[in-house]
C-alpha cells in the first residue's frame, strides 16, 4: 500500500464547499419552512454538524458532478436541463446525507451505542433529549425521501425510481436497519448466544449491512445520474462495498488507537462493551495487514475506471480512509 497521507480537503474540498453551500442556502430554509421551530433546530444540529460528508461527495463525484461545474459550483451551460441536473445531484446527495444523520442520532441514542459525544459536540439527545433526538432521526429519515421526490421532471422516471429503490434498500432491514440489529442483538444476547456463530463472517454481515450498504449506495445513486449502463453501476457498488468495509476496518483500528478528541466521539468503547470488532477478532497486526490488501484492491479496481477528470479521486481515496486519524 502507498502509505502516503491524503488530504481529505485537496481530495474533496470544492464539492464539501459546494454540498454544504446547498445544505445551508436550500436544505435548512425548507426544513425551517416545515417544521416546527424546536424540531427544526434539532435536525438542523444534526445535519449541519462539522463532518466529512464523505456519502455526499460519493454521490456526486460517481455522479462526474464536478467535471461538469464551474468554480462556482454550477453546472456548467445555461439551459433547463442543466440546471435540472445540478439540482438533482445535489437532491440525491442531501438525502444521503440525511439518512446518515438520522442513524448517527439513533445509533447514539442509550438504548443503542450510548454515547455522549458526536463529531466533537454533544450528541443529539444529550444537547437537547432522548425523545427529540428519537423525532429528529425520524425526521431525517423521511425527510430524505421527500427530497427525492423533488427531483425536477426532467430527471427520466426510471432513473428517479431506481434511485429510491437505491437509498430505501441501503437504508432499510436489508441494510443499514438490518446491520443495527445483528449488531445489537449479538452485543446485548451475550457469547452464549453466538457461541456456535463464525464471528469473522458474521461481523463481515454486519458491517456490509450497517456501514458499506449506504457507501455503496452512495456511489451507486451517483452512477446512476451519470447514465452509467447497469454493467458500469455495478463496478461502481463493488468498489462501494469493498471501501465500506475498509472504513469500518479502519474505524474499528481508530477505536482502538486514538483519542477521543482526535476522533470527535467517545473511543475504547468498543472493547469495553465486548463488541465483535476487527482488531478484537483479528488482532491490529492482521487488522492493518487487511486495511492493505483492501487499499491494493480498491486501486487496481479505481484503476479500470474511466480515465476521467475524477479519476484520482477514486484512486486516492482508499489510501486517504486507511491513513486518516478521525
Amino acid at each position: 500500500m502507498n502509505n502516503q497521507t491524503v488530504n481529505w480537503n485537496d481530495l474533496a474540498g470544492s464539492l464539501i464547499q459546494s454540498f454544504e453551500s446547498f445544505l445551508s442556502a436550500e436544505i435548512q430554509p425548507a426544513l425551517r419552512s416545515q417544521a416546527p421551530a424546536d424540531l427544526a433546530e434539532v435536525i438542523s444540529y444534526a445535519l449541519l454538524a462539522p463532518g466529512k460528508r464523505l456519502r455526499p461527495v460519493l454521490c456526486l463525484q460517481a455522479a462526474g458532478f464536478e467535471k461538469h461545474t464551474d468554480a462556482s459550483g454550477f453546472k456548467m451551460g445555461h439551459g433547463p436541463e442543466d440546471q435540472d441536473w445540478h439540482q438533482a445531484c445535489m437532491l440525491a446527495a442531501s438525502a444521503v446525507e440525511c439518512i446518515h444523520a438520522y442513524s448517527l442520532i439513533h445509533d447514539d441514542l442509550p438504548a443503542m451505542d450510548d454515547d455522549d459525544l458526536r463529531r466533537g459536540q454533544p450528541t443529539v439527545h444529550r444537547q437537547f433529549n432522548e425523545w427529540k433526538a428519537i423525532l429528529a432521526g425520524d425526521a431525517l429519515n423521511t425527510y430524505a425521501f421527500y427530497l427525492l421526490t423533488e427531483m425536477p421532471d426532467s430527471i427520466p422516471d426510471d432513473q428517479q425510481v431506481e434511485i429510491h429503490r437505491t437509498l430505501a434498500r441501503a437504508a432499510g432491514i436489508s441494510g443499514m436497519v438490518g446491520g443495527q440489529y445483528l449488531d445489537l442483538l449479538h452485543e446485548k444476547s451475550g457469547d452464549q448466544q453466538t457461541a456456535t456463530l463464525h464471528p469473522l463472517s458474521e461481523l463481515e454481515q454486519i458491517h456490509a449491512l450497517k456501514t458499506a450498504a449506504l457507501i455503496e449506495a452512495s456511489i451507486r445513486i451517483g452512477a446512476i445520474l451519470a447514465g452509467y449502463a447497469p454493467e458500469k453501476q455495478e463496478l461502481s457498488a463493488r468498489y462501494g462495498r469493498s471501501l465500506g468495509l475498509l472504513f469500518q476496518i479502519t474505524d474499528d483500528v481508530l477505536d482502538v488507537t486514538s483519542q477521543s478528541a482526535e476522533m470527535g466521539k467517545a473511543t475504547g468503547k468498543d472493547e469495553a462493551r465486548g463488541k465483535w470488532t476487527y482488531p478484537a477478532l483479528l488482532g491490529l497486526e492482521k487488522s492493518r495487514e487487511w486495511i492493505q490488501a483492501l487499499v491494493s484492491d480498491l486501486q487496481k479496481m479505481a484503476a479500470g475506471f474511466d480515465q476521467s477528470a475524477n479519476h484520482e479521486f477514486w484512486v486516492k481515496l482508499p489510501a486517504w480512509i486507511a491513513t486518516r486519524r478521525h
